[in-house]
C-alpha cells in the first residue's frame, strides 16, 4: 500500500532558485529529471543543448513552452524520444536506489538505464523516484523494490517536516532517506535513519519531503 503525505505549501522553505508555484500541466516537461539522470548540474544542461542558463531555466521550470526544435535538439543530447522530453504526468523518472541504511546511489550516466514509474497523483514536472534494493527494507516506510517519491528540495527545513521522512543531502554531497529533527546547536539536525545509523548535528544543503511510497 502507498503512503501519502499531503503537501502543505504555506510552509517557509526555500526551494532551490525558485519561488512556490502551481505548475502548468499543458507546458510542464521531464527536463529536470533528464538532467538528474545524467547528473548534470543546470549550467552542464545549457550548455550540451545549447541555451543560456537562464533560457533552459524557464524550460526546466516550465515557464516557457517547448518549441519543436527545441524538443528534437533535446531528445538528441539526451538519446531519448521526443515523447520522453515532452513528458506524461503519467510517469516520472526513477533517478537512483536506495540501500539498507537510507543512503541514495544516484544511477551513474551510461551505466543504468533511465526507468519510469508510475506519477501518483499532484505530482509535478519536479517528482522524481528512487527505488529500494533488492533485500533491503527501510522499517517503517518502504521494503524491497518499493518506490520513493519526492518532489523539488529546499534549503531551508520547514518546521512540519520535522518528524517526518525526508531526503536529506548533507554538506559532503550524499544524501539520505531518514526523519529529520532539529540539532543542539543552530542551523544543525538530527537525522534520524531506520536502523541505527543515525546522524547527529548535521548541516545539510538541501531536504526533500518524502511524498509517496508504492509497492511494486
Amino acid at each position: 500500500m502507498g503512503m501519502i503525505v499531503k503537501r502543505n505549501h504555506s510552509h517557509k522553505g526555500k526551494r532551490g532558485q525558485s519561488s512556490n508555484r502551481t505548475i502548468l500541466p499543458d507546458m510542464g516537461n521531464q527536463l529536470r529529471n533528464l538532467r538528474l539522470s545524467r547528473r548534470w548540474t543546470i549550467d552542464k544542461a545549457a550548455n550540451e543543448i545549447g541555451m543560456s542558463y537562464g533560457g533552459y531555466l524557464k524550460l526546466e521550470r516550465g515557464d516557457r513552452r517547448l518549441k519543436a526544435e527545441q524538443i528534437a535538439r533535446i531528445a538528441a543530447v539526451y538519446g531519448v524520444g521526443d515523447s520522453d522530453v515532452i513528458g506524461s504526468r503519467l510517469q516520472v523518472y526513477v533517478i537512483g536506489r536506495v540501500d539498507a541504511s537510507g543512503r541514495i546511489i544516484t544511477f551513474d550516466e551510461g551505466v543504468d538505464p533511465l526507468q519510469l514509474a508510475p506519477a501518483p497523483d499532484g505530482s509535478t514536472n519536479q517528482t522524481v523516484a528512487y527505488r529500494v534494493e533488492e533485500g533491503a527494507v527501510l522499517q517503517g516506510i518502504a521494503e524491497e523494490n518499493w518506490l520513493i517519491y519526492h518532489d523539488e528540495p529546499v534549503t531551508e527545513v520547514p518546521d512540519d517536516w520535522i518528524g517526518k521522512f525526508c531526503v536529506c543531502e548533507l554538506k559532503d554531497g550524499e544524501r539520505f532517506i531518514c526523519k529529520i529533527f532539529y540539532g543542539k546547536d543552530p542551523g544543525t539536525y538530527d537525522l534520524v535513519g531506520t536502523r541505527s545509523d543515525h546522524r547527529r548535528g548535521q548541516e545539510v544543503r538541501s531536504v526533500a519531503l518524502v511524498t509517496w511510497t508504492k509497492q511494486q
